[in-house]
């Protein structure tokens, strides 16, 4: 539980308050994520990249791909490490699965049991084969929930042979019935109905879309809307030449009516928010390698999704090597529909932006509801062969995953972390490698509107050491990354990030995004929460977060918003500590704003507010269950079980004696298996106690008593007599030997302690020496036995008999001196001459007289 430096009710800083320990992690569920878009099509290769974001489990995921009509193929399984990424071509898959579908192309379900969804992090690559063409491609998750709605997007034609595809996915296993409408840059539009069977998806030319609708222009508005099942529907815009080698990802968003700007407001400032994290400016970042005199045009696309004008107003914060700095942008109007084009280079000219700057983050407000604005950043030269896009993103987030940097003689990699808040935060950038096992750490206290930009070729190149002295492998290609805010703003989230990966050759860059993490589930330590009588609990709050899959605990984010509903029974302070006034029940409400989980790359500023139940009562009690005794030197099990068991005061376990607690060697709060260990003979207690809360010491709650056995005698009892004339002779332990004549009987002996009692725990062996002292006819010898002994007892098998007839006739005998030892198989103690006995074997029948003490065998 989070230490606080206020006082609680007890008078103490609530930093002495108990920490409880962590829940159990929660259970692996199926899941399902969803690519929108593979394709094998001559010219073009797809692959799935994977990443577990689990901190300590194995991923397997069964990658699914759909053909355009739904139909599935199943591909091989793969499981990943934590923080593992794994690359998966799949026309290599299809070779070995379905051949015939290569040339085809359609969607992925990615399959697997994790406890979130986001315990995986996905994405496709789109390549053109030879080609300086590569497509970051984002997953997605069905949202039923989700119902009326729609996909937001601008379309942008900047050459004659620019190509392009729009691809349409029904993730859910309901048919879709969609209004895809177009729009030109001035609002004017027209629509066309589509239908998608489940799982089915359809692919468009926006070229031809626009020419059929009588549209003109190089740019405008993609709307495709949903009556119902919206959160079934996927769409991606893609752009491509091959002859210019150039490539562009049209971002699309969802637009949902219903959403409030307070779920969308991560940084508080009343205003809905864009942030594009790299446009790269007219002058190329050296870095890139850009052909000398490259000459980009860097340019954004704002469009207003809906039927009412709006308002929208631009900030750069641009970047010149080390140098960087913040200006103010034009303001726009627009009009129903419209969508604008924003020439950044003019703004360069003019000196709104410096001339010479790289790169410069641009952050968009406006006045309207969350997704009723929407915009597109791309720069390339105007032969489009060199450049680079940044979407724009509407999330900040206190965590993000991600899956591939690059580095090697022609590639490289640049990330950038961003503060789009209104506080200083301290933002950690973790580069992930070598299958997960390596992690290089960089952490940085970034103001408002501040980036920091890591170049990771750069780090590998001049060998940097991390903040921890570690520095990455000079063989280094690949890896992975995540990002957090360690200073965190409680429901006000900070962080956007960007990345992308350039090919120096092709002068191809391609960008990537990460996936937003949050929380979700969040419920109370204990329900209902015991207090005692006059005393106090301490309750605390866990929510599960959604990548690593993991409990944590986020207590302090809920002070001074606890309440119970019957002060007459309990009281609770301002962090969550709970005083018993009265016996009987209440409920406990505690309430916050937390990022929350609530779909892939969609983590919305929600309210949180679990509740639960009090029970107070008086001091608890505690049973253990019955245990005369445990061996020395071996291990048993108590079974200790608190009343009420859902009681939440530490129950602290204490032993006196000569016994020794194994585990646990701390406290509980229910019912527990306790291991206890015998070290040396004699009586052991356990005792359990509380500490009473008016500071008067220690109470006992419960206690039991339990010996410590040493092996001292063994106890005999003979079975009952079998004659043999010529019938099987059967042993103690089942053995067949044949026909015999004569007796046998079954002798069980049984292991006693210092006091006669029986030992049942422990593992024990018994060992027999026999030594014949007389017999007639002379010369009949006894056989050894011995073995392992199951619950403190062994049997031994005594016969006098002959394999022909006739059977042992009167005056035959033979008298055995039989001794026993007994090895503790726990410690190696062995305990020599635990008994000795006096066999007579007689014709008729066999006696044995227990001569431990006096030793004389006639």
């Amino acid at each position: 539980m989070a230490a606080q430096s206020s006082l609680n009710s007890r008078g103490q800083t609530t930093a002495q308050r108990v920490s409880l320990p962590p829940l159990p992690p929660p259970p692996a569920t199926e899941q399902e994520q969803f690519l929108p878009y593979w394709t094998t099509e001559p010219g073009w290769a797809s692959e799935i990249q994977l990443r577990n974001d689990q901190v300590s489990q194995d991923l397997t995921v069964t990658p699914v791909l759909r053909s355009s009509n739904g139909a599935e193929t199943i591909l091989q399984p793969v499981t990943i490490k934590p923080h593992e990424v794994v690359i998966a071509d799949v026309e290599t898959a299809l070779a070995s699965v379905a051949p015939q579908l290569i040339g085809a192309y359609g969607s992925v379900v990615l399959r697997y049991k994790a406890p979130t969804e986001t315990s995986l992090f996905s994405m496709a690559m789109i390549r053109g084969v030879g080609k300086p063409i590569a497509l970051h491609i984002d997953s997605s998750s069905q949202l039923t929930s989700y119902q009326t709605g729609s996909r937001e997007g601008i379309w942008w034609l900047p050459a004659s042979a620019t190509s392009d595809y729009l691809i349409l996915t029904n993730e859910g296993k309901s048919q879709l019935l969609l209004g895809l409408s177009l729009y030109d840059a001035s609002g004017k539009g027209f629509l066309q109905q589509v239908a998608l069977a489940p799982g089915a998806m359809a692919r468009y030319s926006v070229r031809q879309l626009v020419a059929a609708g009588g549209l003109s222009g190089s740019y405008g508005g993609i709307t495709i809307s949903a009556a119902q099942n919206a959160g079934s529907l996927d769409t991606l815009h893609f752009l491509y030449d091959r002859n210019a080698g150039f490539s562009a990802l049209l971002k699309m968003y969802d637009h949902d009516a219903s959403t409030t700007l307070a779920e969308r407001d991560f940084a508080k400032t009343g205003s809905w928010t864009l942030h594009a994290p790299m446009l790269a400016l007219s002058v190329p970042d050296p870095v890139l390698e850009f052909p000398a005199g490259t000459v980009l045009q860097p340019q954004l696309l704002i469009r207003n999704a809906t039927a009412k004008p709006l308002d929208a107003n631009l900030s750069f914060e641009w970047k010149r090597g080390a140098q960087t700095g913040v200006s103010a942008g034009p303001s726009l109007s627009l009009g129903p529909y419209q969508t604008q084009n924003v020439d950044v280079a003019v703004l360069q000219h003019s000196g709104t932006v410096p001339l010479d700057a790289n790169w410069a983050a641009v952050k968009l407000t406006t006045n309207g509801t969350p997704g009723d604005v929407m915009a597109i950043a791309s720069s390339y030269d105007k032969t489009l062969k060199y450049g680079a896009q940044t979407p724009f993103s509407d999330q900040l987030a206190f965590h993000w995953v991600a899956s591939v940097w690059e580095y090697d003689a022609t590639h490289d990699s640049i990330i950038t972390v961003g503060n789009g808040g209104t506080k200083p935060t301290q933002a950690a950038l973790t580069l992930n490698y070598d299958h997960g096992t390596g992690a290089y750490e960089i952490d940085q206290l970034l103001q408002p509107d501040q980036q920091m930009w890591i170049d990771v070729g750069q780090l590998i190149r001049d060998q940097v050491p991390d903040k921890n002295g570690t520095v990455l492998p000079a063989s280094l290609t690949v890896g992975s990354y995540e990002i957090r805010e360690l200073t965190r703003h409680v429901g006000a989230p900070s962080l956007f990030e960007g990345k992308i990966v350039y090919d120096k050759k092709y002068g191809n860059v391609t960008y990537g995004c990460g996936s937003c993490c949050a929380y979700k589930t969040a419920k109370f330590y204990f329900d209902p929460l015991g207090v005692p009588l006059n005393g106090f609990a301490d309750q605390g709050v866990e929510v599960i977060d959604t990548c690593s899959g993991t409990w944590v605990d986020i207590t302090s984010d809920f002070d001074n918003t606890w309440s119970t509903a019957n002060q007459s029974v309990a009281t609770v302070d301002a962090y969550g500590t709970h005083g018993g006034v009265a016996t009987g029940t209440t409920t406990t409400r505690a309430s916050t704003e937390e990022q929350v989980w609530y779909k892939l790359n969609d983590c919305p500023i929600l309210p949180m507010t679990p509740q639960g139940g009090d029970n107070v009562n008086v001091a608890p009690t505690v049973t253990f269950s019955s245990l005369p005794g445990v061996a020395i030197g071996q291990t048993a099990n108590i079974t200790a079980t608190v009343m009420p068991s859902n009681n939440s005061t530490p129950i602290s376990l204490t032993i006196t004696s000569s016994a020794s607690i194994v585990s646990p060697t701390g406290t509980f709060t229910s019912s527990t298996g306790v291991v206890v260990k015998g070290l040396t003979a004699g009586t052991a207690t356990l005792t359990a106690t509380i500490t009473n809360p008016d500071g008067g010491g220690t109470e006992t709650v419960g206690s039991t008593t339990f010996t410590v056995q040493v092996p001292t005698s063994l106890s005999l009892s003979l079975g009952s007599e079998i004659t043999y004339n010529g019938t099987n002779l059967i042993e103690c332990n089942g053995t067949n030997d044949g026909p015999h004549w004569g007796y046998s009987r079954c002798a069980a002996f049984t292991l006693l302690d210092q006091n006669g009692h029986q030992i049942t725990s422990g593992s024990f062996t018994a060992t027999e020496v026999v030594t014949t002292v007389n017999s007639n006819p002379p010369g009949l010898q006894a056989n050894q036995g011995g073995g392992a002994l199951t619950s403190g007892a062994f049997q031994d098998f005594w016969a006098f008999t002959a394999k022909a007839p006739p059977p042992p006739q009167p005056g035959e005998f033979v008298i055995v001196r039989q001794n026993i030892m007994i090895t503790n198989n726990s410690t190696g103690t062995q305990y020599p001459n635990i008994r000795v006995n006096c066999l007579n074997f007689q014709s008729t029948d066999v006696t044995a007289k227990d001569i431990t003490t006096s030793g004389t065998c006639p």
